[in-house]
Parts: structure tokens; C-alpha cells; sequence
């Protein structure tokens, strides 16, 4: 086990590399730093300073390299804007990331896989209908514009609830609301689809011929090997959401990494975007190694080789 999950990370490291560089070049095309962190009629010495204290006034190949080389180090320099150390910044930003993910993902898996499982038992019922019409409608709404219903809503309209922050308990409904809506149609449509695969399996016909209650062949036979593709899917979901829900918290000004990218991309703070790129890379490269690991768990006939 050890050895796979080594050889699998050393797999990464081509991607993580490529994802970098990829990040590098983008992020130098939006344009320079000084044009927003400088006024208009700066002088030129204050220019030449400017960029001498951001390793700016390096060719391109250099500040590439000197960044890999101190992101290995665990060193991600520091932030253009804040001025502070850009591992500080995220550590002081990803617990509420973390908490926007935790609670989206159980209210999508929560509501989304039971909601799956019971259109794909009552196929072609009114429960199935409305399931599916539920799915295509979450896929289809934008979640700014959910979001934003909202917030008129809830935070204008009836004024129960807050629409900025995450000073309270209540900041969190709508802003997870909102991301779960993103996510939970997806599980249901792959739950659904996973069980009505197994439900045409032969060892399924097999146990119920042989007068197993239906009970045991739901949990024991059709419930477990419908798993994997969910699994799968709620992996993927969480490495996105993890990479920071641009969208969400910009909406409703939560103070998670995907509101202090979008602020380091309009700022062109480089060495912010380009260590939540890598952060993100990172995170979603492990919640898929996890996921793998948990597949084999499930369903023994997955052979980790």
C-alpha cells in the first residue's frame, strides 16, 4: 500500500509541474503588478524598486526557478499586496474553505445520494420523474444566480438571514445552500444511473430467485458495488470545491481561498495565484488517491497494482 501511494505521487509530479508552469505563464499575461499596486505618476526609481523587491526585474526563466525551487522548501514567498507570507495567507484563509466544503458536501451527499437511490428503485414512477426534472433543473441554474435569489430572498426580502461573513452560525446556510446546489444534482444523476446497472446484474436476479429479503439484496448486493462511481464523483466534487469555490464565496464575500484568488488575479499578486494553483493541484491529486484507495476498499475485485 505504501509503495503504490508513493508511486503515485511520484506520478504527480509531472502534472504538478505542468500545472505550475502553466499558472506561471497565465498570471504574467494579465498584465503588471506596478500598473495596480503603484500610482500613475510614480517615478522611475520607485518602479526599478518596486520590481527589485519582488524578484520582478528577473528574466522569466529565473523567478520560475527560484520559485520551485523555495515552494520545495515549503517557502511560497511573499504576497505582492498584503506584504505578508503567502503560506500565512492561506493558512489564515483555508479553515473557512474547509468549512464551506465540509457543509456543502453533507447537505449534497446527505439529500443527493438518497434522492438517486430512490429514482433509480422507482424507475419510471412520479418519484423518478421529479428527481430527474430536480437534477436537470440544479444543473442548469447557475449558482450566481442561485445565489443571488438568495440573498434577495432571504437577506433582503425577509431579512433572516446574513448574506456576507462567516461571523455566525447562520452566515453558513445560504453560501453552502448555494454550493450544494452546484453539487448535489451530479450525485444524484450518477447514483442513480450506478444503481440502475446493478440492478441488471445476474447476481442480483441470482439473490432474489433464491428468496433473499429484499432488504439484504438492496444493502448487501446492490447498495455497496453502486458506490464506486459515487465515491468517484464525490471525490472530484470535493477536490473542486477544495480548489476554492470561486463563485460562492465571492458572492456572498467569504473569506476562503477562492475570494483571495479572485482579489490576487485583479491585483496581479503573482505569488498569491500562483500558490493557491499549486495548493489546489496539490489537493485535488490527493482526494483522487484517496478515492482510488477507498474504490479498492469497497469492492475487493479492484486490484491496486
Amino acid at each position: 500500500m505504501l509503495q503504490l501511494i508513493g508511486r503515485r505521487l511520484v506520478q504527480t509530479l509531472p502534472t504538478l509541474l505542468g500545472i505550475t508552469l502553466l499558472a506561471f505563464i497565465l498570471v504574467r499575461m494579465t498584465g503588471d503588478p506596478v500598473a495596480t499596486m503603484l500610482p500613475p505618476n510614480a517615478e522611475p526609481a520607485e518602479i526599478d524598486a518596486f520590481r527589485e523587491l519582488n524578484g520582478l526585474d528577473q528574466p522569466l526563466p529565473v523567478q520560475y526557478f527560484r520559485f520551485l525551487g523555495n515552494a520545495v522548501t515549503g517557502d511560497l514567498g511573499n504576497s505582492i499586496r498584503y506584504g505578508d507570507s503567502v503560506t500565512s495567507l492561506i493558512a489564515d484563509r483555508l479553515p473557512a474553505t474547509l468549512e464551506l466544503t465540509a457543509m456543502a458536501m453533507a447537505i449534497a451527499v446527505l439529500l443527493g445520494l438518497p434522492l438517486g437511490l430512490v429514482a433509480g428503485l422507482r424507475r419510471g414512477t412520479w418519484a423518478d420523474k421529479i428527481g430527474r426534472t430536480f437534477a436537470l433543473t440544479g444543473q442548469a441554474l447557475p449558482s450566481f444566480y442561485l445565489g443571488l435569489l438568495l440573498i434577495i430572498v432571504f437577506g433582503v426580502w425577509l431579512g433572516v438571514l446574513p448574506t456576507t461573513g462567516n461571523e455566525s452560525p447562520k452566515s453558513f446556510i445560504l453560501p453552502s445552500i448555494t454550493l450544494a446546489a452546484a453539487l448535489m444534482p451530479l450525485i444524484m444523476r450518477v447514483s442513480r444511473g450506478s444503481l440502475l446497472d446493478v440492478l441488471r446484474q445476474d447476481y442480483v436476479r441470482t439473490a432474489r430467485a433464491k428468496g433473499t429479503p429484499e432488504h439484504r439484496v438492496l444493502l448487501t448486493h446492490m447498495l455497496r458495488n453502486s458506490l464506486i462511481p459515487v465515491v468517484t464523483i464525490v471525490g472530484m466534487q470535493l477536490g473542486a470545491a477544495l480548489s476554492g469555490a470561486v463563485v460562492t464565496e465571492t458572492l456572498f464575500s467569504w473569506p476562503g481561498l477562492g475570494r483571495l484568488l479572485v482579489d490576487s488575479i485583479s491585483t496581479r499578486d503573482y505569488p498569491v495565484v500562483q500558490a493557491i494553483v499549486v495548493f489546489a493541484s496539490a489537493a485535488f491529486v490527493l482526494v483522487n488517491l484517496g478515492v482510488d484507495l477507498i474504490s479498492a476498499r469497497i469492492d475487493p475485485r479492484i486490484r491496486l497494482r
